[in-house]
């Protein structure tokens, strides 16, 4: 039975990401997709993601997202490949607040986290926005939130990019092996696929809709 120092079950953005970091550590890893990804059957698929770096999500993950504008960036050279474009991100919302959002407050902790951690951004009244922005038709009380280093990647360029430079620095690569189950003891994690037994100090599943058939 093969042993890794790690296991990485799921190859979608956060998997080829983790496969990679692991790889540029000098990691034993081995990354295993169900399929051969990039691929339309998970999470990281289509031609664009929205990035932003002042999360009104919580500000804890700012600075996540500050580092991984730096790591596309490296990305970007290692491969060749175009990956993030900062075009600017305006975010829009009323004083009154009568809007729904995901997350309460969104807009003060954007600009909050902003502030923060000293990212560019502009907050525009309602007739700066009128003015550079003539498509929106915005209330008198609303204010925005304009972000120069907001933009977009390329989901599946970012996974192929992540797992050929996690082939490189020696990561194995599984595609097309379906894991059936996986089995914890005091030392080691078990996984079991359809092809083979291994055997792994650490398991990370990052297995994104296709968890609940794993756990």
């Amino acid at each position: 039975m093969r042993r890794f120092d790690t296991i990485v079950l799921g190859l979608g953005a956060m998997g080829s990401a983790t496969l990679c970091q692991l790889a540029r550590r000098g990691n034993g890893v081995l990354g295993i997709d169900q399929f051969s990804p990039p691929h339309a059957l998970g999470s990281s698929h289509g031609d664009t993601r929205i990035t932003r770096l002042a999360i009104g999500e919580g500000e804890q993950y700012t600075p996540l997202a500050l580092r991984s504008h730096q790591l596309w960036r490296e990305l970007e050279r290692e491969t060749g490949t175009e990956l993030l474009t900062t075009c600017g991100g305006l975010i829009i919302s009323s004083s009154a607040k009568t809007s729904r959002s995901h997350v309460e407050n969104f807009f003060d902790n954007t600009l909050a986290a902003a502030r923060k951690f000293a990212i560019a951004h502009e907050v525009l009244d309602a007739a700066e926005i009128r003015r550079r922005f003539p498509r929106f038709n915005v209330a008198d009380d609303e204010q925005g939130y304009l972000e120069r280093d907001s933009g977009f990647l390329r989901p599946e360029a970012c996974v192929r990019a992540q797992l050929m430079m996690a082939e490189r620095r020696g990561a194995e690569i599984h595609r097309e092996e379906r894991v059936s189950r996986f089995d914890a003891s005091a030392n080691a994690v078990t996984v079991t696929t359809d092809k083979n037994t291994y055997m792994t100090g650490t398991l990370i599943v990052t297995a994104g809709p296709w968890l609940p058939g794993l756990v």
